[in-house]
């Protein structure tokens, strides 16, 4: 299926193109008016377009074979994914991106963590003003959440996905927050669904780690 934005910039581009063809044939100010609210109604999406929003669309979980869920964590960590969602630079800097590329790892403390290494310096003229270099990262904490299947689209392109909530160590508010995983295929993606899901397993015991990701070097 295409994302509900495309859909949308289609039909109304069609229709508002149809009638205004028409208004302007008959010369029928009454069909150029619905022009107007298709207009209004296109505009939004086709912007969202422009701007290369995410689209999650939720499809079933499939069952998790057992081919799946004996690949080990070192196997795991060298699959590389899209990761949208917040993530920080150090404790004061954080930003949302959109499908860049990530990997899980360990850090020191044995957390988890989702690292990523992006240049996201402010430029001004072609001069680096502020540097915002290096490894971006979130190290979560799953607990009951439920982990979303389904299928990213990002522009034109579509992904096997997942969706999870999660309490991230280094948000002051303790907020739950919202990721995006998105995978080249479904058997990667089942992957990380089945060790996400061991990881809920083990947040008794890894809760009480709270110290900041940023003290520590990743593994």
């Amino acid at each position: 299926m295409i994302p509900l934005n495309w859909a949308l910039i289609g039909f109304c581009g069609m229709t508002g193109a149809v009638l205004a063809q028409i208004g302007l044939r008959d010369h029928d100010p009454q069909a150029l008016l619905f022009v107007v609210p298709l207009f209004l109604v296109g505009l939004p999406f086709l912007i969202s377009t422009l701007k290369r929003d995410t689209f999650f669309q939720s499809q079933d979980a499939p069952p998790i074979s057992s081919l799946v869920a004996a690949r080990s964590e070192a196997a795991l960590f060298e699959t590389q994914f899209g990761f949208t969602g917040k993530l920080r630079l150090h404790e004061k800097e954080a930003r949302r991106f959109l499908d860049v590329p990530a990997r899980a790892t360990r850090l020191e403390n044995g957390a988890l963590a989702f690292v990523s290494n992006i240049d996201a310096s402010t430029r001004f003229s072609g001069v680096v003003t502020k540097s915002k270099v290096g490894l971006w990262l979130c190290s979560p904490q799953f607990e009951s959440a439920p982990i979303e299947c389904g299928t990213l689209f990002y522009g034109k392109k579509s992904r096997p996905a997942l969706r999870v909530q999660f309490l991230e160590t280094a948000d002051a508010k303790n907020a739950r927050l919202k990721a995006i995983l998105s995978f080249d295929d479904i058997t990667s993606r089942e992957a990380m669904r089945t060790f996400l899901l061991a990881q809920m397993g083990s947040t008794s015991s890894t809760s009480s780690q709270s110290a900041s990701p940023f003290s520590s070097s990743t593994g």
